[in-house]
């Protein structure tokens, strides 16, 4: 991982950095472990997640009402930093999603889809930027428990 001059950081980031870089190396070495062994890149993926709760970073960039941690600017900026020169795979899960579009639900769609998303077991997407030529607009159908949506965007996230 590169060096950077952290010297202008308080004492306090600089400890979680360290923190933050020891775990990103423990990352490193589960996925070159994987290309030796039989575990899926779904099991890591869970490994690292659960990993990340633990050392207190999955929530480092969700807000206080929703539990998580909420860390400044500056700290979330270094931690991006950090992660981004790593170049590892597992990035997606080491920091928690905000509750975006969800933030404000409640009832079944907070118990179903709110918290699993904050805990890192469901994952959300939206697309937008529809052409307006398109033949037929998005549209979506239930079958059974899933959506399945059909149509053209031009973004798409997630």
């Amino acid at each position: 991982m590169g060096v950077f001059d952290l010297s202008f950081l308080p004492e306090e980031l600089i400890a979680v950095h360290e923190r933050f870089v020891d775990f990103i190396d423990e990352v490193k070495k589960w996925e070159a472990d994987m290309m030796q062994s039989d575990e899926s890149q779904k099991e890591l993926q869970a490994r690292t997640r659960a990993r990340s709760k633990e050392l207190g970073f999955f929530n480092k960039m969700q807000p206080r009402e929703f539990g998580g941690r909420q860390a400044g600017p500056l700290e979330i900026v270094m931690l991006q930093e950090t992660l981004a020169a790593a170049n590892i795979r597992s990035d997606i899960q080491i920091f928690g999603p905000h509750p975006g579009l969800l933030g404000g639900v409640t009832g079944r769609l907070h118990d179903e889809y709110l918290e699993p998303l904050l805990a890192g077991e469901k994952r959300w997407a939206f697309g937008f930027t529809e052409p307006d030529d398109v033949p037929r607009r998005t549209w979506a159908i239930l079958d059974a428990d899933k959506l399945i949506i059909n149509g053209q965007k031009s973004y798409v996230t997630g």
